[in-house]
C-alpha cells in the first residue's frame, strides 16, 4: 500500500483555524442533524475512494445553480482537507463550490458522509454533454463533472474511456459501463461453459442480469403497475417500432454475448417434446410485478423463467382466455393457474390474460417469444439472430403447434371441460430438477458460434456491413494489381527478345523495361507524381530538339533522316527516364557518372549527324532506296508502338509513346511534302547542288 504523503502537514497545522478541543466541542449533536444517505447503510465492497452507484447517479445530476449547504467545520484541524474545507464550505451553490476549490470527488466524499445537503434544482437525467446541441449552455460544472465521471467509470470497471463514449441511443454513461461489464463477463462465462463441457447455469444468467443496467421503459403501459410511470424492462432481438420498421434492437447488436448466454440457457434445457419451439425476441424484466394484461403482438407460445433471491412472485395465467371478455377484471380467479417461475420453466400463451404476484426481494425474469411480424424481417436480421442462438421460425409456422387455441370461458361445457387424450395442452411446466437432466450435446454448436463473436460484434450492424464491403473491395483491388503485375512480367519477357532484333529500337525497349522495373519498386504516390512531371518536361525538350533536327534535314530531302531523328528522340527520352530512375536508387556519385556518360554519348551522336548527312548522295536511285528503308523503319516503329500499347506501362512509358507518335506523324507529313517538291522541281545534272525548298513542318 502506498504510504500517505506527509508533505504540507506542518503548513496545514499552522493554517488551522481552531484547536482540536475547539473542533470537538463543535461536533456535539452534528451527526444527528447531518445524516448520511440511507443507501450508505448497505454493505459495499469498494474502498473509501470507490463511491456508490447511487452517489454517481445523484452527483451527476447536479448543476452550477444547484443550491447546497455544508455542515460547519466538518473536518478536523491539522489536515490539508480541513484547510480546504474551511474555504469551500462557505459556498451556497455547486458553481460557487467549484470556484472555491472543491471538485466532483470532494462532492461525492462529502455527500456520502452527510457533509452536504442538496436543496435543488437537479437534472432529470445524469449529465451527458454529448447530447447538448448548444455548447454555450455547457457550464464549468458540467465539464468538470463529465471529465471526472467518465474517468471514474473507466477506472472502477476496468474499461477504456473510448469504449464508454460509444453508447447506444438512450444509454447514460453508467448504463454503458454496466452493460459493457455484463457483456465482457457473459463472454467469459460462455467460454468457461464450453471449456468445462457443461450447461450455462442459473447462476451464470443471474449474475449477467445483475450486471446488466436496465432502462427505464415508459412504453409498456399495459404491464406498468398502478402508481408507476415506468418499469425496468429491455427487449432484445427482433422488434417493430411505432413507424412499422422491423429491425434488431440496438442492445442486440452492441451486446451480443448477453443475448447469446440467455439463448444458450434455454437451448441447454429445452424439453424434448418442445424441440419445435421457436423465438425471435427476449424480454428482460427487473423488480416489478406486471399487472393483469394481454400481449397483443406475439405469435405462438412463450417460455418464461424467473431468477433471483425473492419470495412469491408467481405467474397468474388464464389459459382459456380467448379475448372475448372486454374487461380483464371480469375474468374469474377460479380459472387462473399459478406457476412457480423461480423453481421451474413455464410455457404459456402470452396473448391470454396473465399477471405477476407481488413479491419480496430482487426478482429478474426472461420471456422468450416470437413477434407477429417475424416473416417480414430483413434476411440479415434473421441470420444474425440465428448466429446468436435463436431458433428463428419459418414461413407458414402454425402458432398452435405446441399449445392449442384457447376455448374461452363462455360455457361450462367448453373451457372447463377436461381435455381429451389426443388434445394439445394449454400450458407447460418443467421443474428445475427435470430441466437439469436435459442433454447438453445440442448446446455445443451455439457455444462455438458465440465464442467467436469477440469485440467486433460490439460495432453497430451498419458499420459492420461497411467494413465488410471495404474489405471485399480491397481484396478485388489486390487481385487486379496482381493480375496487372503478371501481365507486365509476361509482356516484358516478350518485349526483350524482340528488342534485341531491332538495332536502334532494342536500346529504347531495354531502357523502357528497366525504367518500368525501377518504378515498380518505389510505389510512393508523391515520388511518382514528381517523376511524371519531370518526364513531361524532358519529353517537351526532346520534342523541341527533334523539330529542330527535322528543319535542318528538310532541304536535303532525306526521309531516312526524319525517321532517325524520331528514333533518336525516343531513345534519348527513354535513356533519360532510365537515368532518372537509376538516379533515385543509387548514390550521388553514381548519378553524376551516369549523367556525364549520357551527355558524352549524346554529344558524340550529334557530331556524327552532319558527317553522315554530307556523305549521302542526292541522286534519285539512292533517294528511292533510302525512302524504302525509311518506310521499313516507319513500319517497324509502328509495330513497336502497337506492342507497347498492348501492355500497360507506367506514366513515363506513356509519355515516350506520345512523343514517338508525334514524331512519326511529322515524318509522314515531311515525306508528302518532299514528294510534292520533287515533282515540281526540274531534274538537275549529277553533281549539281540543289536549292532547299520551303517545306512546312
Amino acid at each position: 500500500k502506498k504510504p500517505r504523503s506527509t508533505e504540507g502537514r506542518e503548513e496545514a497545522k499552522a493554517a488551522a483555524t481552531m484547536t482540536s478541543e475547539e473542533w470537538k466541542a463543535l461536533q456535539v449533536g452534528m451527526m444527528e442533524k447531518w445524516l448520511q444517505p440511507e443507501y450508505m447503510q448497505k454493505p459495499h465492497n469498494g474502498g473509501h475512494n470507490c463511491y456508490r452507484d447511487d452517489t454517481y447517479e445523484i452527483a451527476t445530476r447536479w448543476m452550477a445553480e444547484t443550491k447546497i449547504s455544508y455542515r460547519p467545520h466538518a473536518k478536523s484541524p491539522g489536515s490539508k482537507s480541513h484547510v480546504r474545507y474551511e474555504v469551500y464550505s462557505k459556498a451556497t451553490t455547486i458553481g460557487e463550490a467549484l470556484t472555491l476549490g472543491s471538485w466532483p470527488a470532494d462532492w461525492c466524499w462529502d455527500y456520502e458522509r452527510g457533509f452536504i445537503k442538496v436543496l435543488g434544482p437537479l437534472r432529470e437525467e445524469p449529465i451527458d454533454i454529448t447530447r447538448t446541441t448548444d455548447e454555450s449552455e455547457i457550464t464549468d460544472v458540467d465539464r468538470a463533472l463529465w471529465r471526472w465521471y467518465i474517468k471514474e467509470l473507466a477506472k472502477n470497471h476496468s474499461l477504456k474511456i473510448e469504449d464508454l463514449q460509444g453508447k447506444c441511443s438512450g444509454e447514460s454513461l453508467i448504463m454503458r459501463a454496466h452493460r459493457l461489464v455484463a457483456q465482457r463477463e457473459a463472454k467469459s462465462r460462455l467460454e468457461a461453459a464450453e471449456r468445462e463441457k457443461r450447461m450455462v447455469s442459473d447462476e451464470d444468467v443471474l449474475e449477467t442480469l445483475k450486471q446488466w443496467a436496465f432502462a427505464k421503459n415508459i412504453t409498456r403501459a399495459n404491464v406498468t403497475p398502478d402508481g408507476q410511470d415506468w418499469v425496468w424492462s429491455d427487449t432484445m432481438g427482433l422488434l417493430r417500432d411505432r413507424c412499422g420498421d422491423i429491425h434488431l434492437t440496438p442492445s442486440t447488436v452492441t451486446y451480443p454475448e448477453v443475448v447469446a448466454i440467455i439463448n444458450k440457457w434455454l437451448h441447454d434445457r429445452l424439453p424434448a417434446d418442445m424441440a419445435a419451439f421457436k423465438w425471435t425476441s427476449l424480454n428482460l424484466n427487473h423488480n416489478y410485478a406486471a399487472k393483469l394484461h394481454r400481449d397483443g403482438n406475439n405469435f405462438g407460445p412463450s417460455f418464461i423463467k424467473a431468477f433471483g433471491d425473492f419470495k412469491k412472485g408467481e405467474l397468474n395465467y388464464w389459459p382459456e382466455d380467448d379475448r372475448t371478455a372486454d374487461q380483464l377484471e371480469d375474468l374469474d380467479d377460479k380459472d387462473k393457474l399459478k406457476l412457480d417461475l423461480k423453481n421451474g420453466l413455464a410455457l404459456f400463451n402470452g396473448n391470454c390474460a396473465h399477471s405477476v404476484e407481488d413479491f419480496e426481494g430482487q426478482r429478474f425474469s426472461i420471456v422468450y417469444f416470437t413477434v407477429r411480424c417475424f416473416d417480414g424481417a430483413p434476411e440479415h436480421c434473421k441470420e444474425r439472430l440465428r448466429e446468436l442462438g435463436m431458433r428463428y421460425p419459418e414461413t407458414g409456422e402454425d402458432r398452435y403447434a405446441l399449445l392449442r387455441e384457447p376455448k374461452g370461458y363462455g360455457s361450462q361445457d367448453g373451457a372447463r371441460k377436461s381435455a381429451g387424450k389426443n388434445e394439445k395442452p394449454v400450458h407447460g411446466y418443467w421443474p428445475r430438477s427435470q430441466l437439469e437432466k436435459a442433454s447438453v450435446k445440442r448446446a455445443f454448436p451455439l457455444i462455438k458460434v458465440c465464442a467467436n463473436l469477440g469485440k467486433a460484434t460490439a460495432v453497430p450492424e451498419a458499420k459492420l456491413k461497411k467494413v465488410q464491403k471495404r474489405k471485399e473491395e480491397e481484396k478485388e483491388e489486390s487481385e487486379a494489381t496482381k493480375g496487372k503485375a503478371k501481365a507486365k512480367g509476361k509482356a516484358k519477357g516478350k518485349a526483350e527478345p524482340e528488342a534485341e532484333e531491332q538495332n536502334e529500337e532494342s536500346d529504347a525497349a531495354k531502357g523502357k523495361a528497366k525504367a518500368k522495373a525501377k518504378a515498380k519498386g518505389r510505389g510512393k504516390a508523391k515520388a511518382k507524381a514528381k517523376a511524371e512531371a519531370e518526364a513531361e518536361e524532358e519529353e517537351e525538350e526532346e520534342e523541341s530538339s527533334a523539330f529542330k533536327g527535322k528543319a535542318k534535314a528538310k532541304g536535303k530531302g532525306k526521309a531516312k533522316a526524319f525517321a532517325k531523328i524520331a528514333f533518336k528522340a525516343k531513345r534519348t527520352a527513354a535513356g533519360k527516364a532510365e537515368a532518372k530512375a537509376k538516379a533515385k536508387a543509387t548514390t550521388g556519385d553514381k548519378v553524376e557518372a551516369k549523367t556525364a556518360e549520357k551527355k558524352e554519348d549524346k554529344q558524340a551522336k550529334k557530331a556524327e549527324q552532319p558527317k553522315k548527312a554530307a556523305d549521302k548522295k542526292a541522286d534519285k536511285p539512292e533517294r528511292k532506296a533510302e525512302e524504302k528503308k525509311a518506310d521499313q523503319s516507319e513500319k517497324a516503329a509502328a509495330k513497336t508502338k502497337a506492342k507497347a500499347k498492348a501492355k500497360p506501362g507506367d506514366a513515363k512509358s506513356s509519355s515516350i509513346d506520345a512523343a514517338l507518335k508525334d514524331a512519326m506523324e511529322e515524318v509522314k507529313a515531311s515525306k508528302k511534302a518532299l514528294k510534292k517538291e520533287e515533282k515540281s522541281t526540274p531534274q538537275k545534272a549529277p553533281g549539281a547542288t540543289s536549292t532547299p525548298g520551303k517545306v512546312s513542318l
